[in-house]
């Protein structure tokens, strides 16, 4: 179910003077300043209190590291999905709503799958540890272990329901056994949803990547606004399927890898999403790594190789999309009228106006 916007900004405006001290309860702010509210950031280590509430904007903002917070987004850090923490929201206000959808399956005649027993989750932990990503992101985005040790990514709906299962190795495939990287769950059907999509915010800007650990790595760094394909970068079956969901964003960042299919594939992404509204991510193609230059492909390496403050800023930095058919006005050559191809009509007072009539 899609959220009416605008009742939930009537709810927020109707708690607003209450707001800032919710938030820094609820992430419990270290500093918090409760007269000028303003706090550390939560986001990354700073020893000046730089997250500073924006009572215009209803959210804090850090001048350090340009993050932003508001009240839906305290919520889902601290693990209740976007709709349970609007219903949050419309509690504190006091406004109705109804949140009838919420758990429902409607899809019929669907297999929907099984949620996987909870196992130790020891060697999925191992694995993310090796791509610096916590057991806390991996809690938060509700990644599990199957028997085998494989990882399992749930996928759930904008009603909170679980409707694809994949599952990852966390080992090297063995080729003499013909194992797949990846794959669904058995005897049940999937949805082109978005990973992580039951936890965003439309009112902030949405980052999409290329997978799931990509998805993760950008929590990790403190972007929780993030989701990710999930049939690989050369399927775009996603975007109809999620095309109400998508509508809802005014800025949508791509952060693809960047090599030729997952350029290719963003080049197609802004075609179909809108140049208007879309941005990049500049992921560095070679960075500096213990004194090397190393190729980084994707968030996740560059995670790895340069830490969370540098896959933040390469998010909040993203750039605006190019528009092939636009030209820049400062590329523009000078023409003279009198230079351009064209012929006068004969009638001076009209020729005197025109010029003449040109020809394209």
């Amino acid at each position: 179910m899609l959220v009416d916007n605008e009742k939930l900004m009537k709810a927020k405006s109707k708690i607003a003077e209450q707001t800032p001290d919710l938030i820094a309860e609820i992430m419990n702010l270290e500093g918090y300043d409760a007269r000028n509210h303003k706090a550390l950031c939560p986001f990354h280590n700073e020893d000046t209190p730089s997250f500073v509430w924006n009572a215009k904007g209803g959210y804090y903002k850090c001048f350090g590291c340009s993050k932003t917070m508001d009240i839906v987004d305290a919520y889902v850090v601290k693990g209740k999905t976007f709709i349970e923490a609007c219903e949050k929201v419309f509690e504190l206000a006091e406004m109705p709503y109804a949140f009838g959808e919420k758990g429902v399956k409607t899809k019929s005649q669907y297999r929907y799958p099984k949620e996987e027993d909870s196992w130790e989750r020891d060697k999925v932990n191992a694995y993310f540890k090796l791509r610096c990503i916590s057991e806390d992101t991996l809690d938060y985005c509700d990644v599990r272990q199957d028997k085998n040790g494989n990882a399992v990514f749930n996928y759930y709906d904008l009603n909170d329901v679980l409707t694809t299962v994949k599952y990852k190795l966390t080992h090297t495939p063995d080729k003499s056994k013909h194992e797949m990287k990846s794959w669904c769950q058995k005897d049940a059907d999937t949805t082109p949803l978005l990973f992580n999509m039951n936890r965003i915010n439309p009112n902030k800007p949405l980052t999409i990547c290329e997978g799931e650990p990509d998805c993760l790595a950008a929590i990790e760094a403190g972007y929780q606004n993030t989701v990710s394909v999930p049939f690989g970068c050369n399927n775009y079956t996603w975007i109809e399927q999620n095309w109400d969901f998508l509508e809802q964003f005014d800025s949508i960042i791509l952060a693809m890898d960047n090599d030729e299919p997952g350029i290719k594939a963003q080049k197609e992404i802004i075609y179909r999403l809108g140049s208007w509204r879309t941005k990049v991510m500049n992921i560095p193609d070679v960075v500096e790594f213990n004194g090397k230059k190393v190729k980084c492909k994707d968030i996740n390496e560059l995670l790895y190789y340069k830490g969370k403050e540098a896959v933040l800023e390469a998010i909040i930095n993203a750039k605006d999309t190019p528009v092939s058919s636009v030209v820049d006005f400062a590329d523009v050559t000078d023409l003279d009228l009198a230079d351009m191809d064209g012929v006068e009509t004969g009638y001076k007072d009209l020729d005197k106006e025109l010029m003449k009539v040109f020809f394209h």
